[in-house]
C-alpha cells in the first residue's frame, strides 16, 4: 500500500462503524514477537466491530513510510496515530514494556490508555488489549492459605504459584475461598473496565475439636467422679441408716459405742471418705491431663 493510494483505502474503511485498529509489531527476538502480535490480534478482534490491519497492511505502510522519510519509534503513539489517520485507522495498539497501550484521538493531543499484562503467555497479551479498550477486567486472587480453592462467579480457577488470574468483565463479581481446616470465605468484589484488581482472601482457621486422647480421658475423669459418687452414697447409707434407728425409742441391740451397729457405722463412714477422695483424685487427674493432650 502506498501512501498514494492511501485516500481511496480510507473511503473504504471509513464505511467501518467500529474501531479501525492499527497494530505496531512488538519489539525484540522474532520468536517472542510474532506469538505477541498474533496475541494481540486475537484481542482487537474481540472488539465489537473493529476492523484490524492485517500484518502484511502493516508492513506496507511501515515500508511505505520509511520510503517517504518518516520512522515512528516503537513506542510513539502520537506518531503511529498521525500514520494509522493516513491510512484509514483511528485506533493504534502497541507494546511499552509490560504493557499494552492504545492510542487514538487527535494526534496533536492523543487519549491513551493501557493495561499492563498479568503474565507472558498470548492469553495475557490479548486481555491486556481488551483491557486497554475498556472491554474487562482482572482479578489476581491470593488465597491465604496459598493453597487454597478458589471460585469466583460458581466457576473454579486455578492457582497458580498462589494466584488465580481471572478475567471478568466489568461490575461485582463473587469470590469463594475454600481449604481443610480453615473457615470457607465469600466476597464480593468490585472491578472496573480496564483494571487488575488484587484480592487478598485470608481463611481464618478452623476451630479445633478434642482429641480422641483428650476425650477418652475427658470421659474417663466424669466416669471415675460418677462412681466415686455413687460408691461414696451407699456406703454412706449402709452404716448410717441402720446407726439413725439407735435414736428410736426400740433402738435395736449393738448402738452402745462399742456395739456392731455403731461400729458398722463407722466403718463405712471411713471407707466414704477414702472412696470420695480416692475418687476425686483420681477424676480430677483424668480432666486435667484431657486438657494437657487436647
Amino acid at each position: 500500500m502506498s501512501l498514494v493510494a492511501l485516500p481511496a483505502c480510507l473511503a473504504l474503511l471509513g464505511a467501518a462503524a467500529g474501531p479501525r485498529v492499527l497494530l505496531v509489531p512488538p519489539q525484540g527476538p522474532r520468536e517472542t514477537a510474532v506469538p505477541v502480535q498474533a496475541a494481540l490480534r486475537q484481542g482487537a478482534l474481540a472488539v465489537p466491530d473493529a476492523t484490524v490491519a492485517t500484518a502484511a497492511e502493516t508492513a506496507a505502510l511501515v515500508d511505505d513510510a520509511a520510503a517517504a522519510g518518516v520512522a515512528c519509534a516503537a513506542a510513539d503513539g502520537a506518531c503511529w496515530l498521525r500514520l494509522a489517520v493516513l491510512a484509514g485507522f483511528d485506533h493504534v495498539v502497541f507494546v511499552d514494556g509490560d504493557r499494552v497501550v492504545r492510542v487514538t484521538g487527535d494526534a496533536a493531543a492523543p487519549t491513551v490508555s493501557s493495561s499492563p499484562t498479568t503474565g507472558t503467555n498470548p492469553a495475557a497479551w490479548a486481555a491486556a488489549l481488551r483491557r486497554a479498550f475498556g472491554l474487562e477486567a482482572a482479578l489476581r486472587v491470593r488465597p491465604q492459605p496459598p493453597g487454597a480453592a478458589i471460585v469466583v462467579d460458581d466457576v473454579p480457577r486455578p492457582v497458580v504459584a498462589g494466584v488465580a488470574v481471572v478475567f471478568v468483565a466489568p461490575g461485582t463479581h463473587a469470590i469463594a475461598a475454600t481449604a481443610p481446616g480453615f473457615l470457607p470465605v465469600d466476597r464480593a468484589m468490585m472491578a472496573a473496565a480496564g483494571d487488575i484488581v488484587d484480592v487478598v482472601v485470608e481463611l481464618p482457621p478452623a476451630p479445633v475439636g478434642p482429641s480422641a486422647a483428650s476425650l477418652a480421658l475427658r470421659w474417663g475423669g466424669v466416669g471415675t467422679l460418677a462412681v466415686a459418687a455413687v460408691a461414696t452414697t451407699t456406703l454412706l447409707a449402709a452404716g448410717q441408716l441402720p446407726y439413725l434407728a439407735c435414736y428410736d425409742d426400740d433402738a435395736p441391740a449393738g448402738c452402745a459405742p462399742d456395739g456392731d451397729v455403731s461400729g458398722f457405722a463407722n466403718a463405712t463412714a471411713v471407707a466414704a471418705i477414702v472412696t470420695a477422695v480416692a475418687g476425686a483424685v483420681a477424676g480430677g487427674a483424668a480432666l486435667g491431663a484431657s486438657v494437657l493432650v487436647e
